[in-house]
């Protein structure tokens, strides 16, 4: 153990702690509870969020610290926590940073019901009020700083009952004040999410999600009762091990609210984790879910950032002049951002189907090509887009295409088969079609059958809340799908590298 001295700008006060020198910085701070508030890459050293201001001692420079943070901040002390770990006669600042709870009341008149996404991520939640209208509210998983998706904060549970409890105590604790400042604890309440969160916001032992082969021994679809800050709340069912609350409520959402009953159709949500459900009729539901990590959220990007803020840049544009769309000198991208930012570089040839810069060959790619620089494509002199990024991304298309091509190999169908693509997630409310299309997500003529739906679990759940029907039917769903795990056998590993291509792979070349 080593004896640190901590100021912490937020609070104006310095405190002396003991910090475990097997671990690194930022784990430590974690645990003392100094940052949770941001979407930190998990010791990736690649978002530099986690960056402290070392006082006395400051340690040498690592690769990372060169990589992230600019030589200003080298020479004032500044550090990335999450590669360097305490030693002996350190003194440390930490940076504030701004809270991420944004949440606005739109009505005062009594709410009707109160639907929750508990992500990964990010906490996502809508308030339904007696006049019909609709309070919405977001912020961060609080359990971020054990790791940026489900294995990293599974392997912080395993550690110890303490972190298990930890993690548990931060989640209920951030849905109880939701549920305060929404003002009502007796409504309805409706929280769905994916199997690992949903185990550590009831405090159950996650050992079974850990490892294979991966059973699960609670299934929700029933009410529980946790705390008096917290009201008697519905579970949606989980479908499997990797396929949870948040699937079965966005089912439920598609299948009561789309316009056309014609099957065969995909519903496919995408973010830290991908879920993906083949429905080929009403009985037969077919899903599966792939490791996507969490660029789709915009964390473990450079310049990512998980929400929509107005420094914050979700689409750019190819202007006669060049590129246009940030919004600001000082901004980040988001998940939808960086696609559509690699879409654009794709058409002009600036970028090569690997993924990899060149000499681009359209009219408008020089003006572009101006900006590249050591491998980097500088938007201003500070924000740039990294073959890091760009490898982040790619690996997220081969994911989503694996399982894609391996549930239509399991039902026996073909991409002319599908009648629609139902795309979910925060990130598709911003991306194009088109994008999926020239990224190699889809492949071309698939936007005509493509809908992006936004957040299908909250959508769900609020329907959950309210509808009786809708009820019933997600109580019946479990006995349709068939999970089908892609971690079994070697298909994962065989195929993986041959769908690192921004190009649509059809294995089979079934469609056209």
């Amino acid at each position: 153990m080593r004896k640190i001295s901590i100021y912490l700008e937020s609070s104006l006060e310095t405190q002396e702690l003991h910090f475990d020198s097997r671990k690194t910085y930022a784990q430590n701070l974690f645990t003392y509870g100094l940052i949770r508030e941001r979407p930190l890459c998990s010791g990736l050293g690649l978002c530099g969020q986690c960056k402290i201001k070392f006082v006395s001692n400051s340690p040498k420079p690592k690769p990372k610290d060169l990589q992230i943070l600019s030589p200003r901040e080298l020479e004032l002390g500044y550090r990335l926590a999450c590669i360097h770990f305490p030693e002996s006669n350190q003194k440390i600042e930490i940076p504030s940073t701004k809270g991420y709870f944004n949440f606005s009341k739109k009505s005062q008149s009594p709410a009707v019901c109160l639907g929750i996404d508990l992500g990964t991520t990010t906490i996502k939640w809508a308030l339904i009020h007696a006049d019909k209208e609709v309070s919405k509210g977001q912020c961060l998983n609080p359990q971020m700083g054990a790791g940026a998706e489900v294995v990293s904060r599974l392997a912080f549970a395993l550690e110890s009952e303490k972190n298990r409890q930890l993690l548990t105590t931060l989640v209920q604790a951030k849905v109880g004040q939701i549920v305060s400042k929404a003002g009502e604890n007796k409504c309805p309440l409706v929280l769905a999410g994916n199997p690992a969160m949903i185990y550590l916001f009831l405090g159950l032992e996650v050992r079974e999600l850990s490892f294979a082969p991966f059973n699960l021994n609670y299934w929700g679809g029933c009410e529980e009762l946790l705390n008096p800050d917290i009201p008697k709340l519905y579970i949606p069912p989980l479908l499997g091990a990797f396929v949870g609350a948040d699937i079965s409520a966005g089912l439920t959402y598609i299948e009561f609210e789309r316009d056309e009953d014609g099957y065969p159709y995909l519903f496919c949500d995408l973010g830290t984790n991908g879920e993906m459900v083949l429905v080929k009729d009403s009985r037969t539901f077919l899903c599966t879910s792939v490791a996507m990590g969490p660029a789709l959220e915009g964390v473990g990007l450079r310049f990512g950032s998980v929400f929509g803020d107005n420094d914050v840049c979700s689409r750019f544009f190819l202007t006669p002049s060049g590129l246009s769309g940030w919004p600001q000198k000082d901004f980040r991208i988001s998940g939808s951002g960086y696609l559509s930012l690699i879409g654009i570089l794709l058409q002009l040839g600036i970028l090569d189907r690997n993924g990899h810069f060149q000499e681009g060959r359209h009219p408008l790619a020089r003006k572009v090509q101006a900006r590249l620089q050591e491998n980097r494509l500088y938007l201003t002199e500070e924000v740039y887009l990294s073959a890091h990024d760009i490898e982040e991304i790619l690996k997220v298309k081969a994911a989503f295409n694996l399982a894609i091509n391996y549930l239509l190999e399991k039902a026996g169908l073909t991409f002319r088969d599908i009648r629609r693509i139902f795309i979910a997630g925060a990130f598709g409310q911003h991306v194009q079609g088109g994008s999926l299309e020239e990224l190699g997500f889809l492949p071309q003529g698939m936007e005509a059958k493509t809908s992006f739906v936004g957040n299908t679990a909250l959508k769900g759940s609020v329907l959950l809340c309210q509808d009786e029907r809708a009820r019933n039917w997600v109580e019946g769903l479990k006995d349709k799908v068939r999970y089908i795990n892609l971690a079994h056998g070697d298909y994962l590993a065989e195929n993986f590298a041959k769908h690192m291509r921004f190009s649509f792979v059809d294995e089979d070349r079934r469609i056209g």
